[in-house]
């Protein structure tokens, strides 16, 4: 392959790449499979200000004084995080939303109900929309057993390392 077709290859996935966090583009759909059930994902506190240009996780959680805690122009939740295998990168991701209209967490919740488990099959997730007009499509797959087994769940300690 030549060096134009691999500058084209880069360009096509830029935006799309943030380190190990699965992010989705408008109309993107992404196979995936979940290798920890919703009980087992983990909580983040964060604090963002779109005006401000913060985004980022309570320090607190990595054991230290958060100078964004006190300030009341923040807003502050909970993001979920949790570890995917992502077909297309052929790789272990985090998938980290919070859990609004915009986010697939909520249709996630049903299927870890309806199914007793999100890791026994794959899930399409489809993006439809941008910033607060999006939304997510989600197809589960047909229940199979997951093949890969060099793919494994990121321990906690591993993700805080990559939100640090």
């Amino acid at each position: 392959m030549g060096l134009l077709n691999s500058i084209k290859n880069d360009v096509k996935k830029s935006g799309q790449n943030k380190g190990k966090f699965i992010y989705f583009r408008e109309g993107q759909k992404q196979r995936i499979r979940f290798l920890q059930d919703m009980d087992d994902g983990v909580e983040i506190v964060w604090h963002d200000s779109f005006e401000q240009g913060i985004n980022v996780p309570c320090q607190e959680f990595f054991g230290r004084d958060c100078p964004y805690c006190e300030d009341e122009d923040l807003r502050t939740r909970s993001q979920f995080a949790f570890s995917v295998y992502d077909y297309d990168a052929k790789e272990v991701k985090i998938l980290m939303q919070a859990v609004n209209q915009c986010s697939a967490i909520p249709a996630l919740v049903n299927m870890a109900e309806t199914y007793g488990t999100i890791t026994d099959r794959d899930y399409v997730l489809k993006k439809t929309g941008k910033g607060s007009t999006s939304s997510f499509t989600i197809i589960p797959m047909d229940k199979n057993k997951f093949r890969n087994e060099k793919a494994k769940a990121l321990s906690k300690k591993a993700l805080l390392k990559y939100l640090n």
